[in-house]
């Protein structure tokens, strides 16, 4: 993943714990979508005539 040479232990680590928390913020967006799917899935809504056909 990441190339040794040239790149201190500290180096390292400050990459991969940003790709962690790059990651860890893409899923809480995840989260946070699905989440107000659900509330939508909750509220009982009413389609509109054709809502959905495309």
């Amino acid at each position: 993943m990441i190339l040794k040479e040239g790149i201190s232990k500290d180096e390292h680590v400050n990459l991969i714990q940003n790709k962690i928390a790059e990651i860890e913020a893409a899923q809480q967006k995840l989260d946070e979508s699905k989440q107000k799917l659900y509330d939508i899935l909750a509220s009982n809504i009413i389609c509109e005539k054709g809502f959905g056909k495309y």
